[in-house]
């Protein structure tokens, strides 16, 4: 069989693949500030669509999570990532 998972699950493995890549990205922004800089971004436009894209993104990806998450909170029915897949009655 394959590795088995923490009490934890798969949480600390992504918690450090993303830590991983948000020093890694502080660190080259850091270094090169002129690179990662994009003039069109300050523009009030792009910022109020950045805004609007935010204001209704966010409600629907919470309820996406919510629905996804609906059998853990039971302990029913199989969670389905993509990074694993194991069901909650065992």
């Amino acid at each position: 069989m394959g590795e088995r998972l923490s009490r934890f699950g798969a949480g600390p493995k992504l918690v450090a693949s993303v830590v991983t890549s948000a020093a890694l990205a502080g660190a080259l922004s850091y270094a090169y500030p002129a690179v990662c800089l994009v003039p069109a971004l300050r523009h009030p436009a792009a910022m109020a669509l950045a805004l609007v894209l935010i204001a209704l993104g966010l409600p629907i990806w919470l309820m996406g999570i919510s629905q996804l998450l609906s059998p853990v909170r039971g302990l029913r029915g199989v969670v389905y990532s993509s990074f694993f897949a194991t069901s909650a009655r065992k």
